[in-house]
């Protein structure tokens, strides 16, 4: 089956599959967190990050060179900004990783270069359905990238992704993430001619209730 989606691409059904998968896993990562095993659930994040990122690249009927080069810049440009964050304070402040995003490369999770590749494709996919400019499509898909790291950020820490050094978030680390999210937004819109909206769509609705709801709890506690 997956060497037929590879060559094919993915059909109706498989699609379907896919955002069920994707909510399916959200829903039961609220209930897991919030009613059972919170530990337990925290610590499959990596699982959920990596089933998020290959059904993506499935769900995607062409895969050519700049889909692949487009996909590779953003998880190692995300990577690098994220090591120079962790290590020397650059970009985004003064943080480091926590023990629940996985396999660290020089205080980076891995997950965290394929988080980067994941939002890059899905909010620049959305945006470029509703604005044909490129730039404008990159402008408004790099603000929608800021905007989910807000909805995540206050919730974090309680989650051990990561940790700031002060107890305020910086203003520098939105404009960071704009700022590298900005130029991976422009690389996609410009070398990934076919867009996926459907798979993508799903994905950034089901993280923006996934947050939505952890940041109401937070505000309660």
């Amino acid at each position: 089956m997956l060497s037929l989606l590879l060559k094919r691409g993915p059909s109706v059904d498989f699609k379907r599959i896919s955002i069920l998968s994707i909510w399916t896993v959200h829903l039961f990562g609220v209930i897991g967190i919030l009613f059972w095993d919170r530990s337990l659930f925290l610590s499959l994040t990596p699982l959920n990050l990596s089933l998020s990122f290959i059904l993506l690249i499935l769900n995607y009927k062409e895969r050519t060179v700049g889909f692949w080069v487009s996909l590779l810049v953003a998880f190692f440009v995300g990577m690098v900004a994220e090591i120079l964050g962790v290590n020397y304070g650059l970009i985004f402040g003064e943080y480091w990783y926590g023990g629940n995003l996985g396999t660290k490369i020089l205080g980076v999770p891995l997950t965290i270069g394929i988080n980067w590749a994941v939002l890059s494709f899905i909010f620049g996919s959305l945006a470029s359905r509703y604005i044909s400019h490129k730039w404008m499509a990159a402008i408004v898909a790099a603000a929608g990238m800021v905007f989910l790291d807000f909805l995540i950020e206050p919730v974090a820490g309680m989650f051990d992704f990561w940790h700031w050094k002060d107890a305020d978030i910086p203003l520098q680390n939105y404009i960071g993430w704009y700022c590298i999210a900005l130029p991976l937004q422009l690389l996609f819109q410009y070398y990934v001619p076919r867009k996926e909206l459907l798979f993508s769509t799903h994905l950034i609705i089901v993280q923006l209730i996934f947050f939505g709801i952890f940041n109401i709890v937070h505000a309660q506690i």
